[in-house]
């Protein structure tokens, strides 16, 4: 179980889904600030938008397992939660490994995570991670 940074999208390892989740119809985890989606070639998503009822934020994600959160109150833009099969690639046209012939970047990963959309404490407020 690990974190993974992919530009302005944070998933957060954890060790469990919360209980009731509706899976999402969609294999997008985020449209990025480019405009530009982090997806994933197999596995379950599971957004906000489609949950509306479960309770979102850092501290439920510290209770769901994850490790290395030093401050639960700083992942205020939990947007869902993503469960990867081993293959599984998470895509976008930015980050990971370019190979030749392919249009998105490819980064293999495999577990559960939430997601979490980055953004900065600035002194005109929060914003959005841009990359």
């Amino acid at each position: 179980m690990k974190n993974i940074r992919h530009g302005d999208l944070s998933l957060i390892g954890i060790k469990k889904l919360p209980a009731k989740l509706i899976k999402s119809d969609t294999k997008v985890l985020m449209v990025g600030s480019g405009g530009n989606d982090h997806s994933i070639t197999q596995g379950k998503v599971y957004l906000k938008k489609d949950n509306p009822s479960a309770k979102w934020g850092g501290q439920i994600l510290v209770n769901l397992g994850a490790k290395g959160v030093k401050n639960p109150a700083t992942l205020v833009n939990h947007i869902g939660y993503v469960v990867a099969p081993k293959g599984c690639l998470l895509l976008h046209t930015d980050h990971g490994e370019k190979k030749k012939g392919k249009t998105f970047r490819e980064i293999p990963i495999e577990g559960i995570f939430g997601l979490i959309g980055q953004v900065e404490d600035t002194h005109d407020g929060m914003k959005a991670v841009v990359d």
